[in-house]
């Protein structure tokens, strides 16, 4: 057993077989996981990281992968060298994986980034399925080879099972919601001119990929500067993956027309069953006719009567959009784990036992400012009360 460290980035590329073949051997893999995800992403966003990804070999065979990229950067106004997951916003999960033995494979990249510390200075592990840590002795690999850490922050992801019948299914869902949604599917019946397309393989052409971009260029994200076609590393990404992925049937585009123009899409990716709808935009100008829930309503239907497909993973927070459909909840976990040398240890304390001290401090400020103003403003509204009492 033993952790082989692949720095280059075409000895990466080579090993596309042999890495798709251990994802698809392991149960709790996700589309972030596969090859050609993790490629098009590097070639999108990289910037200035260095390629950092472990392989843990069992008699050569691959058992289990940690994907990192290594940056230089500020934390807490300090610089150090971070090693991470290559990832973003528009990535669903971390990329921390077994195929069967965690804790063997744990121990072994804990031990090798162990001994070299004196290329790190912090590790930080974002949206890890908490599974991962829970179901091992995380903690105490982690003393075992002198490694600390501090839980930063949860994120929660809402899932929607669909091998429900959809009408038991919908039927469970909140009054409310389900008047607000007959509300706006009157509309589109009064409109008449509301249609759904799905886009598949072949079908998602260049020019289709021009048209949600064009959607999103429309959309409200546009006067923030997030709209897709505002960041060329964005743009770029969608171009990789989808050459990468359509082909192999893993990416799903679906439209709303109104009369032959696009006026909302999403746009999602398909691994061992599970939906991932990673960016959904809508036409601004026609939100009186709520384009996008239209969609995603129309669509969640059709997943729930598809028998291939058995879960949406909403790669979002708990966004009371998203809680309506939800049936459940996915649990992630971020954390920073500092190394022994003394540098990184220093960060360690900071981050541990002064960072929480200054936020109770900031936040007794702020609550005792907050209280001055009501008490200031009670004695105003007794002065005033007293003069015309008078």
């Amino acid at each position: 057993m033993y952790v082989e460290h692949i720095s280059d980035f075409s000895q990466f590329e080579s090993l596309r077989e042999e890495w798709n073949s251990f994802v698809d051997r392991c149960d709790e893999s996700h589309i972030s996981h596969t090859h050609e995800w993790l490629v098009c992403w590097w070639k999108a966003f990289r910037e200035n990281a260095q390629l950092w990804i472990l392989l843990f070999r069992k008699r050569g065979r691959l058992a289990g992968i940690l994907p990192l990229m290594l940056r230089r950067k500020q934390f807490r106004g300090f610089p150090v060298r971070v090693l991470s997951f290559p990832l973003n916003g528009h990535t669903p999960e971390g990329g921390l994986l077994f195929e069967k033995s965690q804790t063997e494979g744990l121990e072994h990249f804990l031990r090798y980034l162990h001994d070299g510390r004196n290329r790190w200075d912090i590790l930080r592990l974002e949206k890890v399925y908490q599974k991962c840590l829970c179901d091992t002795d995380f903690p105490l690999l982690l003393d075992k080879n002198n490694l600390r850490h501090v839980h930063v922050d949860t994120f929660q992801s809402p899932y929607v099972e669909t091998t429900a019948d959809w009408d038991e299914y919908y039927a469970s869902r909140s009054k409310k919601f389900r008047k607000v949604m007959r509300n706006k599917l009157n509309r589109m019946n009064q409109d008449g001119l509301l249609s759904m397309e799905r886009l598949t393989g072949a079908d998602i052409t260049p020019e289709a990929l021009e048209e949600i971009f064009d959607v999103s260029r429309r959309s409200w994200k546009a006067q923030l500067k997030r709209s897709i076609p505002d960041d060329v590393h964005v743009e770029n990404f969608y171009r990789e993956i989808t050459a990468a992925l359509a082909p192999l049937e893993k990416v799903d585009v679906w439209l709303m027309r109104r009369n032959g123009k696009v006026v909302a899409f999403e746009y999602h990716l398909k691994h061992k069953g599970i939906i991932y709808p990673i960016r959904a935009d809508f036409d601004d100008f026609y939100h009186v006719l709520s384009p996008g829930s239209l969609l995603e309503f129309l669509i969640m239907k059709r997943l729930f009567d598809d028998p291939l497909i058995r879960g949406c993973n909403s790669c979002g927070r708990t966004y009371d959009y998203l809680m309506h459909w939800a049936t459940d909840i996915i649990e992630h976990r971020e954390i920073l784990i500092f190394n022994s040398r003394s540098y990184s240890r220093q960060l360690f304390f900071l981050e541990s036992k002064i960072v929480p001290i200054a936020k109770k401090a900031k936040t007794w400020a702020f609550d005792r400012e907050q209280n001055n103003e009501k008490v200031t403003v009670q004695r105003d509204a007794r002065k005033i009360h007293s003069i015309h009492s008078r």
